[in-house]
């Protein structure tokens, strides 16, 4: 990558650096835990159709094309080629423990990290490639394969 494009790349993402925060901290308090019940509606509980929801009408406000298929996960879609190349992220966590130092749901932020359950696996790169996504969208970037960001519900269990 040359300088220039570097440099473009970084000025964007340091345009975008409070909103990517922003939709991480949103995206980390909710409690995605699976939950088991019989309700097709929630096949693995309410949190985490609740943050399937919150990416998916993101992904919708930046401009792609969405769907949620029955809440088992969804995609977010940039171009329209044929052939398409998938990107995998999981909105579910892993239950959590008392050995918490801070709230898991609340998304703490300090200067350089975000604390919370599920930052690092998986939402926070689940925001990561939507930001991705609008990069390149607002680049003027016309793909050769359909652009797919698959969001898995069930992952962790």
């Amino acid at each position: 990558m040359s300088n220039p494009e570097r440099k473009h790349i970084e000025q964007w993402v340091e345009l975008e650096r409070e909103n990517i925060l922003k939709d991480v901290q949103q995206l980390v308090r909710i409690n995605s835990v699976r939950e088991y019940s019989d309700t097709p509606d929630y096949p693995y509980g309410k949190g985490i159709a609740q943050a399937l929801d919150f990416m998916l009408r993101r992904g919708e406000e930046l401009g792609f094309k969405t769907e949620n298929l029955q809440n088992h996960c969804g995609t977010i879609s940039f171009g329209s080629a044929k052939e398409s190349i998938g990107l995998f992220s999981h909105l579910d966590v892993v239950s959590v423990d008392d050995h918490w130092l801070f709230p898991p749901f609340e998304a703490y932020r300090t200067k350089d990290f975000i604390v919370g359950r599920g930052a690092t696996d998986n939402k926070g790169p689940a925001i990561a490639v939507l930001y991705l996504l609008k990069y390149l969208s607002s680049c003027g970037y016309s793909p050769r394969h359909q652009i797919l960001q698959y969001l898995g519900c069930n992952e962790e269990s």
